[in-house]
């Protein structure tokens, strides 16, 4: 079982125990469902709030995982946009690091990827540098003229290594 399979299965799971406590989930309503990642708009204020992965069982926000106690020093995320929209948030809710893409990626690049990464990662391989040898990689399969080896980037610690968790 991967890491963020792991995190979310435990966030599910405590779900389930505890239920949403309204300080942690906001009583926003979703503007946009579909994907791994949603913009939620707070009627009280009449303005866009961050992103949160939406899953099957509610929404996720960072905040909420941080409040916790349950933040994993490392965040990979394949979501729409997830390095511009939830890197800040979760590095700022305690994440040492967080992987995302920076841009729209097809599901079948965004799993390869993926694959590239855990393996670097598994390999003893630093964030940062799984993340730039992820991209050679997938640039490598894919051809430099598809979009995807550039499409990753890195918030936070790009020294932070699995050993060292």
């Amino acid at each position: 079982v991967d890491p963020i399979t792991s995190l979310l299965d435990s966030v599910s799971e405590k779900y389930e125990r505890e239920g949403l406590s309204e300080n942690k989930v906001s009583s926003s309503g979703i503007a946009r469902m579909g994907g791994d990642s949603s913009t939620s708009y707070d009627a009280g204020t009449n303005h866009q709030s961050a992103p949160q992965w939406l899953l099957d069982d509610g929404p996720v926000e960072p905040e909420s995982i941080g409040a916790s106690g349950g933040m994993p020093p490392l965040v990979f995320s394949n979501s729409y946009r997830a390095l511009p929209e939830l890197g800040l948030r979760f590095t700022d809710a305690g994440a040492s690091t967080f992987i995302g893409p920076m841009v729209p990626i097809f599901s079948r690049p965004a799993r390869i990827f993926a694959g590239y990464l855990y393996s670097n990662l598994s390999d003893g391989w630093s964030s940062g540098a799984a993340v730039w040898h992820a991209s050679q990689q997938i640039k490598q399969e894919l051809g430099k003229e598809h979009p995807a080896w550039l499409s990753y980037g890195l918030r936070g610690y790009g020294t932070l290594a699995l050993q060292y968790l």
